[in-house]
């Protein structure tokens, strides 16, 4: 993993994108045809604001305790070392669409404060529920389920994955089309740091074929 992984993934954050990249990892070169820079699609440049001033009609998400955390991980993503960071990563990737529009609390509780691509995905759905939105698709399919990677200099862990994005297409509350991506292949890294449990700092991708 290069030492520098950790300052792509923080730059990427900070790329603009539609509606549908923000839901989709390789969904911003995709519809742009960029030119294979790493990408995080966001839609705003304060993404933590667009989640904490935005009124919204669904309930505030809510703490849980660290028991309901830990037992919703699985237990092999619960150690202090690489393995436990590759498979907190890998599940993170796979379920963070479900988590962000069917568990809220929970998604919250897996991530930090600081992450741009945790609050816009967050800030997103919820935009979706409260406009009858329908997103579908765009989940990430692991490619192995081990990732390149490990410890950086500045002590988090990053963690890279070759992936693929199923196609993901927004329906608006009129049954109107109003974006689509058709996935593809390409990777995504996961930064992430151990505070009695791992949390997610930041997400970045690159698509294969930009």
């Amino acid at each position: 993993m290069p030492r520098t992984l950790v300052a792509s993934v923080h730059r990427a954050a900070r790329t603009s994108a539609s509606a549908v990249a923000v839901f989709s990892l390789l969904a911003l070169t995709a519809c742009t045809g960029g030119g294979g820079a790493t990408v995080t699609p966001t839609p705003d440049e304060s993404p933590v604001a667009a989640v904490t001033e935005t009124p919204s009609a669904s309930p505030t998400p809510t703490a849980l305790t660290e028991e309901d955390v830990l037992a919703a991980l699985p237990e092999q993503a619960l150690t202090e070392d690489y393995p436990g960071a590759n498979a907190f990563a890998g599940y993170f990737l796979e379920n963070f669409q479900d988590l962000a529009r069917e568990d809220p609390e929970l998604f919250v509780a897996l991530v930090d404060k600081s992450c741009k691509f945790c609050a816009n995905i967050l800030a997103a759905h919820d935009e979706a529920r409260r406009s009858g939105t329908t997103i579908t698709g765009g989940d990430v399919e692991l490619m192995s389920p081990y990732g390149g990677g490990g410890l950086q200099t500045d002590g988090t862990y990053g963690i890279e994955f070759d992936i693929r994005t199923l196609p993901i297409t927004e329906t608006s509350s009129t049954g109107e089309v109003t974006a689509s991506s058709d996935g593809g292949e390409g990777s995504a890294a996961v930064i992430l740091a151990f505070d009695e449990r791992w949390r997610v700092l930041e997400v970045g991708s690159t698509r294969d074929d930009s």
